[in-house]
């Protein structure tokens, strides 16, 4: 992981269009079984989710961004909803997995659900956007990712330095 401060621009890491998010099937999925049941004239959508880590360090708050092992570049952690898992649970899967971190998402502001609403409530991705990736040499057609996009701290010991003055700096105001 490498932490960048405010206003640096290595490439522009953080706009995953183009080849930078080009996706895979699904774990244990196949072409053929994405399609069943579908004409030609259905797009696949794959599920993705993608985090803006943030941690506070010394110098004031920094963002963290991984160097993709398949495209080279600077990028946020990201990738794939596995089948089971909610697009919260993946963004927390793949900062771990891509960046070796344990992060905290932090929730957007919501409105509140009625009195009584029963089901189970995931965490809700700040935006939500949609990729047009080419096709591929995992998906041999053109193909969409709805990717939720979150906002993360980690790093627990430095992210609120006004509750520890032994930490010696404050975050810029």
């Amino acid at each position: 992981m490498t932490w960048l401060p405010p206003g640096a621009d290595p490439g522009d890491p953080l706009c995953p269009s183009g080849p930078a998010q080009a996706g895979t099937l699904l774990e244990g999925a196949s072409q053929t079984a994405l399609n069943a049941g579908h004409d030609r004239s259905v797009t696949v959508k794959h599920g993705t989710s993608s985090v803006f880590v943030f941690t506070w360090m010394a110098e004031g708050w920094r963002i963290g961004l991984i160097r993709h092992p398949r495209f080279g570049r600077m990028m946020m952690p990201g990738g794939h909803v596995e089948p089971g898992e909610s697009p919260a649970e993946a963004a927390l899967r793949e900062v771990a997995e891509e960046a070796g971190l344990a992060a905290r998402l932090v929730s957007p502001p919501t409105a509140p659900l009625p009195p009584g609403y029963r089901p189970r409530r995931v965490a809700p991705p700040w935006w939500i956007v949609e990729y047009d990736i080419p096709p591929d040499n995992h998906l041999g057609e053109p193909h969409v990712h709805i990717d939720h996009l979150y906002v993360a701290v980690a790093g627990t010991s430095h992210i609120c330095p006004r509750a520890t003055p032994s930490a010696g700096t404050q975050p810029r105001a």
